[in-house]
């Protein structure tokens, strides 16, 4: 890749320096190429002698880097995640997006549920037991491969990840692959990858790190803290800990219960790294805990003097070792062992309001254990056109508990990957890529790659850039997804929920095409850019969380908040598209616009087709005199489709109202070591949004509201660096 800074021909000499200097220090760990050319102004010559190539790029922060006019261009974001090697975003075959710390600081996100609000093509589903789940694409969660530093994370209560149990207070950035990512990271992918990535104490520094402390009206208090420590030359060792708390929120004036409720969460991150030639080992371990209580409110049966408390608490954490790096010339490795733990514990307690001394009635634990093996090798000539990657994917699956059918203590899966990308042209490039695969509990046969009834999938990935003025990339991937054990064996029941696996249900099969441009040009100093996306999916036998019919269920179970069961949806289709905008002026003024359309529909009774629009909206000011950057960001969510059965078992048509959400935020840096973030959460004031539903419950329409956000909310955020 290349990066083109411009200096003025006045400007100090010292200041050009320090900048080349600073950049040369950002990109010292990775194997990579980076090449800086210095450009006169004055005559948009380059100058003689003036281009640096520099191997190994990690990060590079989302900044411009000008002369004293303001002339400036965006220096590119780097992504790792789906890349047959380290490649900055603009140069992969993926459609990428890099959420930066500076994006994450400024939205005030705590968790990748504030994160991922304002997303086109993502939508987050909210419960306040089981957390808040992503669609993306109109796909539902378990489509979506979430991953810490390149390791997939183990999937929570209902098969979906709670994107409120994922913090980002030692997120150094978070990407987002927009295409289906099936042949290298598995089943889970068919929506995409997201990948968070920590912060790494990678200075000179001998000791380094960070302190902060984050506070929201809704009743969030948060502290959290790095610190990385260097041993020589060749090791480093960073510790990162948080501690989030939650008071509830709610719209009524209950006594005890809460709409949304509270919380009390510890997350912990070690990490070790040890260089070794062209070779790096890690170590690390990744802890989480959190306590989340369910208030009851008073029974007016004892004279209001009793009630019923439920307390969850999940226990998470992975442990990794890894190696990677050159063991051959242009030959790269990347080897991953890992176990991951995930509990839930539900305690029941009957509560002496009088005193408030409790006693135990029911405890019910589930757990869940995946041991992963992944690796891949990848050969790169430095100026040939070709490269190779090939890997192997091995994941055992273990679950245990009161929740889950004894049926359901194991399931493994096994994959082999290779893949080859091509340069045709300089302009144009190919990657095709086919995965092997074996499920111990469900045949992969019926994929049959090409009529050979080999259980293949393939992946091709198609990049051509216009001149110097953007790319258009073009994506095909099949895939194929074994019910877990959860879809198939999980067995919820609470006073708000009676969730249902589906021992039943029949493995997935889905074909994901997607096109996307990405424009951009600039003309002294304004930057426009242009960004339209497509985007196809077509799946078979698709496994969707959909609504009971209540009058199935026993009269006194009818009319809990949620009520819902495992089905297959024997044609399932999304496809859609977005239109994106960028206009910036100097580093001064950006605005970014977007229009979507997502159009969903299934095999169900009315084989209705529901479109559901989307817009979105960031907007950015630099105030140059001040020092603060103001930000503005919104999202419209349309009416969105969803699936429930009647009494028959048939699919009906359900749906969800449309919202807006609205967020602003001030930010400042003082002295280069401290970092204030100001804004207001939720302008718009969204709780929860109404939900068509035609299953009737003792003769009676019954539709519960949906939670979406907590109200109105002020936040602070002061972060000291060190």
């Amino acid at each position: 890749m290349c990066f083109y800074i411009i200096f003025a021909t006045k400007l100090n000499l010292v200041k050009n320096i320090i900048c080349l200097f600073l950049i040369f220090c950002s990109c010292l760990l990775r194997a990579h190429q980076l090449r800086i050319r210095i450009i006169d102004t004055a005559t948009s010559i380059s100058l003689p002698g003036s281009e640096i190539k520099i191997n190994g790029i990690d990060t590079l922060p989302r900044k411009y880097v000008g002369d004293k006019q303001g002339k400036a261009i965006m220096l590119k974001e780097v992504s790792v995640a789906g890349t047959q090697a380290t490649r900055d975003a603009q140069h992969s075959v993926h459609q990428v997006k890099i959420l930066d710390a500076a994006r994450i600081r400024a939205q005030g996100a705590v968790n990748l549920t504030d994160l991922l609000s304002s997303q086109m093509n993502v939508r987050l589903v909210n419960d306040n037991v089981n957390g808040a789940n992503i669609m993306v694409q109109g796909l539902s969660g378990q489509n979506v491969k979430i991953l810490l530093d390149g390791i997939p994370i183990i999937a929570g209560e209902n098969n979906q990840l709670d994107l409120n149990q994922l913090g980002l207070s030692n997120a150094a950035r978070v990407e987002f692959v927009e295409n289906a990512m099936a042949v290298q990271y598995g089943s889970n992918a068919t929506a995409g990858v997201i990948n968070i990535v920590t912060k790494a104490t990678d200075g000179n520094k001998p000791i380094e790190g960070n302190l902060s402390a984050f506070y929201e009206t809704a009743g969030k208090y948060n502290v959290d803290g790095l610190l990385g420590i260097r041993f020589g030359d060749s090791s480093r060792l960073s510790v990162a800990l948080g501690r989030n708390q939650f008071q509830g929120f709610s719209t009524d004036e209950k006594p005890r219960s809460k709409l949304w409720n509270p919380s009390l969460q510890y997350s912990g991150n070690l990490r070790y790294f040890k260089d070794w030639k062209k070779l790096q080992l890690k170590l690390a371990h990744n802890q989480f805990y959190e306590n989340q209580i369910n208030k009851g409110d008073p029974d007016p049966g004892f004279l209001y003097r009793t009630t019923n408390d439920v307390e969850f608490i999940t226990n998470r954490f992975n442990s990794v070792l890894g190696l990677s790096g050159e063991l051959f010339d242009k030959f790269k490795i990347d080897i991953t062992n890992s176990y991951q733990h995930y509990s839930r514990d539900n305690h029941e307690y009957l509560v002496n309001l009088t005193d408030e001394t409790r006693k135990e009635l029911n405890h019910a634990d589930t757990w869940f254990g995946s041991y992963a093996f992944r690796g891949n090798g990848n050969y790169r000539p430095q100026e040939g056109r070709l490269a190779y990657l090939a890997g192997y994917d091995i994941n055992l699956n273990r679950s245990k508990g009161q929740h889950i059918d004894p049926q359901g203590s194991s399931m493994d899966d096994y994959g082999i990957y290779g893949g080859i990308g091509y340069q045709v042209v300089p302009s144009l490039y190919i990657q095709a890529a086919l995965r092997w695969l074996h499920n111990s509990k469900f045949s992969a046969d019926r994929i049959s790659f090409l009529g050979t009834r080999l259980p293949l999938v393939p992946a091709l990935n198609i990049k051509y850039d216009i001149v110097d003025l953007g790319s258009i990339r073009l994506a095909y991937t099949k895939s194929f997804r074994a019910p877990s054990l959860r879809e198939l064996y999980w067995d919820f029941q609470d006073a708000n929920h009676s969730i249902n696996g589906n021992p039943d249900l029949k493995p997935e099969l889905a074909d994901n095409v997607t096109a996307s441009l990405s424009f951009l040009w600039q003309h002294g100093n304004h930057r426009f850019g242009l960004s339209p996306m497509l985007y196809y999916n077509h799946i078979l036998e698709k496994i969707e969380l959909v609504d009971k019919d209540r009058t199935t269920m026993e009269p006194h179970r009818q009319y809990v908040n949620v009520a819902m069961v495992y089905q297959n949806i024997t044609r399932f289709y999304t496809y859609g598209g977005n239109l994106g905008f960028t206009y910036s002026y100097k580093n001064i003024f950006s605005v970014r616009p977007a229009i979507g359309l997502l159009i969903r529909s299934g095999s169900n009774s009315l084989n209705t087709i529901y479109r559901t629009p989307e817009a979105n909206a960031t907007v950015t000011y630099n105030n140059a005199w001040s020092g603060v950057t103001g930000s503005l960001f919104y999202k419209y969510n349309g009416k969105l489709s969803r699936f429930g059965l009647n009494a028959e078992g048939q699919l009906q048509d359900r749906s969800q109202g449309d919202y807006h959400l609205l967020d602003f935020s001030l930010a400042r840096t003082f002295a280069t070591k401290w970092f204030v973030t100001l804004g207001v959460k939720n302008i718009a004031g969204v709780t929860e949004v109404e939900q068509t539903n035609t299953g009737n419950a003792n003769g009676t329409d019954y539709s519960p509201k949906l939670p979406v956000a907590q109200g109105r909310q002020a936040f602070f955020r002061l972060t000291r660096q060190f």
